[in-house]
């Protein structure tokens, strides 16, 4: 989306410690939380809910955090926001 360099980064980074450290078997899932905070919501409540992630890491405009606030609180997924 329009944003896309914040994940951008979170990305890079991710896929740099699979590459050098990863000794578990670690799934990683992304999505596009693009500006708006309806976008920013459907993003969270896809890793959430469908793809059934355990931590989630907001690399999100605020927008996007604050509308899916009670939906993570809900489900009790952890989440870190860099």
């Amino acid at each position: 989306g329009d944003l896309a360099v914040l994940g951008d980064n979170l990305v890079k980074t991710i896929e740099t410690y699979k590459k050098r450290y990863l000794r578990h078997n670690i799934t990683f899932a992304f999505e596009d939380a693009k500006k708006s905070g309806i976008d920013g919501l459907r993003a969270y409540q896809s890793l959430i809910n469908s793809k059934k992630s355990d931590v989630l890491i907001g690399g999100t405009v605020s927008n996007g955090t604050l509308a899916a606030a009670d939906t993570i609180n809900r489900s009790k997924t952890p989440m870190i926001t860099p």
